[in-house]
Formats: structure tokens, C-alpha cells, sequence
């Protein structure tokens, strides 16, 4: 029995898939109907009872939630791929560092900007929060853009599965192109991920009208009509 992933579109189950495929892992897709609200179904909660997308179970049956974990693990499972800088080293230190950091400040700013209900009880806050959650998530993406300008990539001078996960957050935005408009740094680490074989072959299942690399181009754009 190999990994089973469930997964849907605009997801971080992207990352996820793309560390099963760069681990060579054996695994299975079981898709999610966002729109039919599987997600919140009993059988679903019972797997991951904040009924969030991606959930991944191990090939022995145990269930794991939020998405760093999902990558720590395999890169941990699957030390060939390569996924992470070697253990105990500076550059594992920096990508733990990057990782957590994303998931805890532009993630988060994703959800406040795109269910920004939820986190008010005013009938007029969520423009509120909407406006605030872009200006923290922009805001990281400054502080990463710093962090590249020092560095090749966010382990330091080798690629690893932390730019794959910058690439994702960065398709997250309302204004993909915008993020990259005035962020150089950012545009070369993205470039270079979306032009790797492995996204490439899985970018549309999840990005299917979203922004889309052009290997001949300086930013993100559209994808063609």
C-alpha cells in the first residue's frame, strides 16, 4: 500500500504532490469536491476534523494534516530525493525556518482574505479584513524577497522543496503578477520551480485558469486562451 492523497484544485495539495513525485513515492489521488462541500462531510472530518485540503495518509494508515508536516515527512521518508537540505545542517535549518514561516503569515493571510467572514462578527468587517490580510501577506513576500537577495534559494545555495512551496503561495494571490511585478528575487526562485518536469506535468490539475510559468518570459501571466 503506497500514499494516498486528497487533494483539489488551488490547494496545498500541490506541494504535496510534488514531493511524492520528486520522491519517486507510490501513491494515490482521491479528490476532493470542493463545490459539493466533501470537505465537510462526516467521513471527510473523520480524517481531518478541521476539514481542511490536502489530507494525506501514510502507507501504514495513519492520517497526517497540514501540509508541512506532509513535507517534513517525506523528505525525512525519502532522504535520496533530496527534498531538504541534509539533516542538522545550517541550510535544513533555514528551510524548517522558511516553511513554518509561510505557513504561519502569508497562509494564514489567505485565509483571512479569502474567508474573511469567518473572522469577524461585525456585518461590515470583512472588507476590513480583506484589506489587512493583503497588506500581511505582501509583506511577507517582501521579507522573502530580502531573504533571496542573499541567498539563491530559501535553504541558501541548493533548491529545495521550500521553493515549491513559495511557488504555490505566490499562485495563491488575487494579483499573481503583481506579486512578482517588483519582486526579482521571487520571479528567478519561481521560474526556476514552475520550469522543473514534475510541476510542469501537474501545474494545471491545480492552476487550471490561474497563472501559469513561461519559460521564455520575466514574470507569471495568464494562461493562453
Amino acid at each position: 500500500m503506497g500514499y494516498k492523497l486528497y487533494w483539489s484544485s488551488l490547494t496545498a495539495g500541490f506541494v504535496i504532490q510534488a514531493a511524492l513525485e520528486e520522491a519517486g513515492a507510490d501513491y494515490d489521488l482521491v479528490e476532493v469536491n470542493f463545490e459539493n462541500r466533501e470537505h465537510r462531510s462526516a467521513a471527510y472530518r473523520s480524517m481531518n476534523p478541521m476539514g481542511q485540503i490536502p489530507t494525506m495518509v501514510l502507507p501504514d494508515g495513519t492520517v497526517l494534516t497540514e501540509s508541512v508536516a506532509m513535507v517534513l515527512h517525506l523528505a525525512e521518508t525519502f532522504p535520496e530525493a533530496e527534498l531538504l537540505p541534509a539533516p542538522g545542517s545550517v541550510e535544513r535549518a533555514r528551510a524548517y525556518r522558511w516553511l513554518l514561516f509561510m505557513a504561519t503569515n502569508p497562509y494564514a493571510g489567505y485565509q483571512r482574505y479569502y474567508y474573511s467572514k469567518r473572522f469577524t462578527t461585525e456585518i461590515d468587517g470583512a472588507e476590513g479584513i480583506r484589506k489587512s490580510a493583503i497588506a500581511h501577506i505582501n509583506a511577507g513576500f517582501d521579507l522573502l524577497e530580502s531573504v533571496l537577495d542573499k541567498q539563491s534559494y530559501l535553504a541558501g545555495s541548493t533548491r529545495s522543496i521550500a521553493d515549491t512551496y513559495l511557488t504555490m503561495m505566490v499562485t495563491w494571490s488575487p494579483r499573481a503578477n503583481d506579486v512578482l511585478l517588483h519582486r526579482r528575487n521571487l520571479t528567478r526562485v519561481v521560474m526556476e520551480v514552475c520550469a522543473r518536469p514534475v510541476v510542469r506535468e501537474i501545474w494545471n490539475r491545480y492552476y487550471p485558469d490561474g497563472p501559469r510559468f513561461d519559460s521564455t518570459a520575466s514574470r507569471v501571466h495568464k494562461k493562453d486562451s
